[in-house]
């Protein structure tokens, strides 16, 4: 099964953090995923991760469709 990935911005908002929490979570291997090999350097979040490192958080919320 492939992975599929978001942006820095959709982790946080899904997470209901700032994008720098996103870069830290991501620092301190909380969150999986890469950056892109544009000029930009994007980040981008594996959703199987995010989805983990959320129901952490918020074991008692509902997966959001």
């Amino acid at each position: 099964m492939e992975d599929t990935y978001c942006s820095c911005t959709e982790a946080a908002q899904i997470l209901h953090v700032s994008t720098a929490s996103v870069r830290r979570l991501m620092a301190e291997g909380k969150l999986q995923g890469f950056r892109t090999p544009t000029a930009g350097k994007h980040r981008r979040i594996s959703r199987a991760s995010l989805e983990q490192l959320r129901r952490e958080m918020f074991p008692e919320t509902p997966t959001p469709h």
